[in-house]
């Protein structure tokens, strides 16, 4: 990928002398240069807009006061300090940019990074950090700073050269050069890319996704375009789309770039720790996973992939992408016609109405098919897991192909990607699949789930439709403001289901994991009992509304998980006097309630009604309500 090109998009400053609003036709016609805020909006103050901003300067030209003096205190004192730092101009993104103007919003976005990195001095505001702080120290309030994990604060700390930090006082704590090595801690970002003593272009599209993974953002669509300077793509932004935009961002690096380090995420196989042969099982016909397809939901699926890097030189495609490849060849050396996969290549894809058309490294197992992604991580190279998909009304010319295979030892049972070993001239999985061949070939790639069934599989009825029971309906129901509140708070919920019997025919697994406190995962089991259940008379002992319910709730590793669809009548039940179950981990954090009630009128009044409101707390507070802070004192 390359720099952005130089664009005209004009850019509206403060004068620090009078904070009144000047309009410049680039970022190079600010003579003497400006100074850019970095900063978190405040949650108890409303931040001056664009508008407030316009009308002081207004009345002050009337009154012939100095409009500074009537500006809320972070801009007055953003202006200060851009003056003790030389600099006639400052760019404050609350006040500098007219959001009623959708098209000069959308201008704004998409030239942010170039602003920040064409800025003489970024200035950083903590306003949760005391003046007499001290961030190298483990505990300081600088490593706790809301600065740290807000999306838009990624591309505001990494673009500018200079960044000064300033605590709640306006003291100054130090400066980015000063800092890497804490900051190096705090953001995963590594040190070289923070003093530009590297480019940030020169990591994978997966490693810089990563950077973004703990951060958090107001809008969903602010996922994407927070990214698109980091990621040197443009789009339109289009408020309003949700997690498309980031879906669209994907689509537009592809454009750009041949690293296949975009598809580089989610759980792994490790082959060489696991069994390669005793861990895979059959493929699934039909996996209600946004996993289960080749893009990402969100720079949080890269979490686990800050050192998943592109082997192929991309500056020099026609070097062999092995050992020492980085090192410039002399223009009259002799390369290698073939590769070591056969023709010299690197991948391709495109986006088409079949997903995307997808040309790799491929190797066939059996019925198996393994992509070679081209990426490393760890010193082993990855292979993404196909299986062909069942979507019907396709073209039988183009079989298309879904990620993913369960597989036992993988990270809740299902894996995207599995370790090929460490030369790519002898891949291998595991002890018996060695010396394996591989060639290339193209594909079709399912890029996400379809629109008719992401409509059919709205969060309210994923846990249902999971399931596909014909004759007798999910007796369970999860509202979807409260997934939708998880899923911005960091959480996943993922329905699995589970084999019963025939006393318990109806057991299904709620998993719910928080993409940083893994360690708290726990599961959920509801099911449905028709032993000893007392019916009306002549209604089928099957029928919605009359048989019971039960549940379970465990962590990772407790004894209930041994057998999750095996239930005690007698304490498992839900009942009118039991309607409240609750398991606690080793640690005395982890403590988990679930809790039940009624839904809708009651089928008969001697049993609960049909449907049952399923809600959740963790460490006695509400799991829609848990923040990073809960999690670590509850």
């Amino acid at each position: 990928m390359t720099d952005h090109p130089h664009q005209t998009t004009s850019i509206q400053l403060l004068s620090t002398d009078r904070a009144e609003l000047r309009t410049f036709a680039s970022p190079e016609d600010v003579v003497g240069g400006y100074a850019i805020l970095s900063h978190t909006w405040d949650t108890e103050v409303k931040e001056q807009t664009y508008q407030e901003i316009v009308a002081i300067g207004d009345e002050c030209y009337i009154s012939g006061d100095n409009p500074r003096d009537f500006v809320s205190e972070k801009i007055r004192q953003a202006c200060l300090v851009a003056q003790e730092h030389g600099l006639d101009w400052i760019w404050i993104d609350s006040c500098c940019i007219n959001k009623a103007n959708s098209a000069e919003l959308s201008e704004a976005i998409s030239s942010m990074f170039r602003w920040y990195a064409s800025a003489e001095v970024c200035i950083a505001y903590l306003a949760d950090v005391p003046g007499d702080d001290e961030p190298g120290s483990p505990d300081s309030a600088f490593r706790k700073a809301r600065w740290h994990n807000r999306g838009w604060t990624l591309q505001e700390g990494i673009a500018p050269f200079e960044v000064y930090f300033y605590a709640k006082d306006w003291s100054l704590l130090g400066t980015k050069h000063d800092l890497h090595e804490v900051l190096e801690e705090i953001s995963g970002i590594p040190s070289a890319v923070l003093r530009h003593t590297a480019h940030y272009s020169t990591f994978s599209v997966a490693q810089r996704m990563s950077w973004a993974a703990g951060r958090q953002l107001t809008r969903p669509e602010d996922v994407a375009y927070s990214l698109m300077g980091l990621l040197n793509v443009t789009m339109p932004t289009i408020y309003g789309e949700g997690s498309r935009a980031f879906h669209r961002l994907q689509q537009e690096i592809m454009k750009q770039t041949g690293d296949a380090s975009l598809f580089a995420w989610g759980p792994l196989l490790d082959a060489t720790v696991v069994d390669f042969d005793a861990a895979v099982a059959n493929i699934r016909d039909r996996v209600v996973d946004d996993s289960a397809y080749l893009l990402a939901t969100s720079p949080k699926d890269f979490r686990l992939f800050n050192n998943a890097v592109f082997t192929p030189d991309l500056t020099v495609p026609i070097d062999p992408y092995l050992p020492g490849q980085f090192v410039s060849h002399p223009k009259d050396a002799e390369v290698p016609v073939n590769g070591p996969f056969g023709e010299r290549a690197i991948p391709r894809f495109s986006m088409t109405t079949e997903g995307v058309k997808f040309r790799f490294p491929v190797i066939r197992i059996q019925d198996a098919t393994i992509a070679v992604l081209l990426c490393e991580s760890n010193g082993q190279h990855l292979g993404l897991l196909l299986h062909e998909s069942p979507d019907a009304g396709e073209d039988p010319t183009r079989p298309r192909f879904r990620v993913g295979w369960p597989c036992v030892g993988a990270e809740r049972g299902w894996a995207r990607l599995v370790t090929l070993g460490n030369n790519l001239n002898d891949l291998h999985v595991g002890t018996r699949w060695t010396a394996l061949q591989v060639n290339w070939e193209t594909l079709f790639v399912v890029d996400r789930m379809p629109a008719l069934k992401r409509a059919q599989l709205r969060p309210s009825a994923t846990i249902h439709e999971v399931l596909h029971q014909p004759v007798y309906p999910f007796p369970f129901f999860f509202s979807s403001w409260i997934l939708h509140r998880l899923t911005n708070l960091g959480w996943k919920v993922v329905a699995r289901p589970i084999s019963g019997n025939e006393d318990s025919p109806f057991p299904v697994a709620l998993e719910f994991e928080h993409w940083e406190h893994t360690d708290r995962r726990f599961h959920v089991i509801v099911g449905t009992c028709f032993q000893g259940v007392v019916t009306p008379a002549g209604a089928p002992i099957n029928q919605a509304g009359f048989s019971a319910r039960w549940a379970k709730v465990y962590f990772d590793g407790d004894e209930a998980g041994a057998s999750p669809t095996i239930h005690d009548c007698a304490t498992d039940h839900i009942t009118p006097a039991r309607l409240s179950f609750r398991t606690a981990g080793d640690d005395a954090v982890r403590v988990v309630e679930v809790s039940f009630q009624g839904r809708g009128p009651a089928v008969n009044p001697a049993l609960l009604p049909p449907r049952i409101v399923l809600e959740v707390k963790m460490g006695g507070t509400d799991l829609v309500d848990l923040v990073d802070d809960v999690l670590r004192t509850a």
